[in-house]
């Protein structure tokens, strides 16, 4: 991301990402403007800085990505999980872990409704240890889809846990 612009200006604590700027100067591309707002937003929510890291590597992943604090509440959810869940992050926000462990319809591989218990992020997040598995989910565009999911706990340093982490993909047909 480029932003120009004088220090006094631009970093101003008070200010958001290119205000005080020339108008030139705060085009960003649809990229740059959406990663300035998920970094400036979740930044000032006071997010371990572990996990605003863990949000901007995710922004940048082709594999869909789910992130969740140490309550399990979504905190965030990167473009290609967008298409696998059938809305944007920035349409649902943040979600407690009862509403996401279930709005998703998960079920198993018989067809199975899994309780939130049974889901790989709910595990590693209570366990403290990766977890993988096969489900089927059916996003909010009502489209059912097959996904492998691995999740893991989210450790900072010092070994701090400050919450997870879920990988998904849609295996080959």
């Amino acid at each position: 991301m480029c932003i120009t612009g004088g220090p006094r200006e631009r970093d101003h604590p008070s200010r958001g990402v290119g205000e005080g700027l020339p108008r030139a100067a705060r085009r960003l591309n649809s990229r740059e403007a959406s990663e300035a707002r998920i970094i400036g937003s979740f930044a000032m929510s006071q997010k371990e800085i572990e996990v605003i890291l863990a949000r901007q590597l995710a922004s940048y992943l082709a594999l869909p990505v789910f992130i969740v604090d140490l309550e399990g509440t979504l905190l965030f959810y990167n473009d290609p999980a967008e298409l696998i869940l059938g809305r944007r992050f920035s349409e649902t926000g943040e979600m407690r872990m009862s509403e996401w462990s279930t709005i998703f319809s998960p079920t198993d591989e018989a067809g199975r409704a899994l309780s939130p218990e049974e889901l790989p992020l709910v595990i590693a997040l209570q366990e403290r240890k990766p977890v993988h598995r096969s489900l089927w989910i059916t996003g909010l565009d009502g489209r059912r889809r097959f996904t492998e999911c691995t999740a893991f706990p989210l450790v900072g340093q010092a070994g701090r846990y400050l919450g997870g982490i879920a990988i998904f993909w849609e295996p080959p047909k």
